[in-house]
């Protein structure tokens, strides 16, 4: 877990936010409970650093990831789309 402390949140929005910055897990280790236990443990290390909210992110098809999210008592509050193009063909009009 790569965890990140908002402070300027405190002042715009009267309460400290703690991002989730990046989460990984070893291959062999998925499927034991590593990931809950660490992202648990982070959000436990938030409230303790003063935090009221906690914010993450993930792909929309990251379908593993959104179900830890959940588990842990995060809810979906927004989504996005990401747009791509090659660079190897002309832009056609």
């Amino acid at each position: 877990m790569t965890c990140a402390l908002q402070r300027d949140t405190r002042k715009q929005l009267g309460r400290m936010v703690g991002t989730v910055v990046m989460a990984a897990t070893a291959e062999a280790a998925r499927g034991r409970g590593v990931a809950y236990a660490t992202l648990m443990a982070s959000i436990d290390w938030f409230r303790e650093q003063g935090c009221e909210i906690v914010d993450t992110g993930t792909q929309v098809r990251n379908l593993p990831c959104l179900g830890l999210l959940q588990k842990c008592g995060f809810r979906i509050v927004g989504s996005s789309i990401s747009l791509r193009r090659a660079c190897s063909k002309p832009f056609l009009r």
